[in-house]
Formats: structure tokens, C-alpha cells, sequence
């Protein structure tokens, strides 16, 4: 049987896993069908799936560093590691993430601002472990208890991951996409900005 961390920790994952999803539909919405698409149904497959391809990238680099910090953040709750620890995993993990994205080559800019963005999940994640609920929603409110507390971590939480695109894209430089690092921005801000009226209208 599921204890209640496990039960709790499920619930937050399929929230930042749906919220990670809406944030790659915002950054890639679907186009209109072409006439070459209509006409060759092939074309239609084929550029849906390198969409989807794209979207699935997204998605999964939106999550990264929210999986790393509720695992912190069970491990916490559970007892099964002190801050300390959780302190060196962060460095550890944000060192393995940028050796392996960018070639054996990293920026310590970006680890800071990945950290600080992991430390501000953590908090937040071990607050809503502590919390008796069985959905995210329930987990928010019981945690914040309105909409406003909450908005404003949202708001922090908008500003550290701006953050870690902006050290990432001054570390890229010429290699960097502005265009889409400003998209990506938009999204993840207007995905995060909904997630408290949908938490608190769902217990009205």
C-alpha cells in the first residue's frame, strides 16, 4: 500500500509533469493544416511527430531540476537524508546535468541559478508533503490557504526560473535562440500564473 509521502509525492509529479506538458504546447502550439499535408497525409504524420518530438524536449527540460527537488524533498520528510546532504546533492546533480547538456563544458552562473531555483522547490515541495490531501489542488490549499500566499510563490518561482534561462542564454551566447528562450519565458510564466485560480477554484 502507498503511504501518504508516496501519495502526496504522485500527486505534485503529475501536476509539474501536466504543467511541463502546457508549458511545450504554449512554446509549440499545433498550425493550421497545410494544403501538402491534406493532400499527402504522410507529410501530416511526419510533421507531427517531429512536433511532438520537440514538445516531449521541452517538457522533459522543464522538468529536470522540479523531479530533483521533490526527491530531495521526500527524502527530507522521510528522514532519509539531512540538508547537508541535500545540500551537496544540489552541486553534485547541477554539475552531471551541465557536463552532459553542454558538452563536458558548464557555467557556474547557470548551477547557481539552478540551485536557487531547486532550493525554492524544495521548500515548497516539503511543505505540501506535510499537507493531508490526496490531489495537488487539495495539497495547495491546505498549504497556503489562499490564493494570494500562494500567487506569491508562484510569482518567486517564475522569477528563478527566468533566471536560469537568462544565465543560460548569456552562457550560450551567439549559440542561443532569443526568440525562442523569450517564448519558453512567456509560457512557463502564463502556465505557472493559472496554477492558483485553478488551485483554489477546485475547493469552492
Amino acid at each position: 500500500m502507498a503511504t501518504a509521502i508516496e501519495i502526496r509525492r504522485a500527486a505534485i509529479l503529475a501536476h509539474e509533469r501536466a504543467l511541463a506538458e502546457r508549458v511545450a504546447r504554449l512554446v509549440l502550439p499545433a498550425p493550421p493544416l497545410s494544403a501538402w499535408e491534406v493532400l499527402l497525409p504522410f507529410l501530416l504524420v511526419f510533421n507531427w511527430t517531429r512536433r511532438r518530438q520537440a514538445r516531449d524536449w521541452i517538457a522533459a527540460n522543464h522538468l529536470v531540476t522540479k523531479k530533483l527537488a521533490l526527491e530531495a524533498a521526500c527524502d527530507l520528510t522521510r528522514g532519509s537524508a539531512t540538508p547537508a546532504e541535500i545540500e551537496r546533492r544540489f552541486d553534485s546533480e547541477t554539475r552531471a546535468l551541465l557536463e552532459r547538456d553542454l558538452g563536458g563544458v558548464y557555467g557556474d552562473s547557470i548551477r547557481e541559478k539552478q540551485i536557487a531555483e531547486m532550493e525554492l522547490l524544495l521548500s515548497h515541495y516539503a511543505r505540501l508533503l506535510h499537507i493531508e490531501g490526496r490531489d495537488h489542488a487539495a495539497l495547495v490549499r491546505g498549504a497556503y490557504g489562499a490564493p494570494g500566499a500562494y500567487q506569491e510563490f508562484l510569482d518567486r518561482l517564475i522569477a528563478a526560473e527566468q533566471e536560469v534561462m537568462r544565465a543560460a542564454a548569456e552562457f550560450l551566447g551567439e549559440r542561443s535562440d532569443p526568440a525562442f528562450v523569450a517564448r519558453l519565458r512567456a509560457a512557463a510564466a502564463e502556465a505557472r500564473t493559472s496554477a492558483a485560480e485553478t488551485a483554489f477554484a477546485a475547493g469552492r
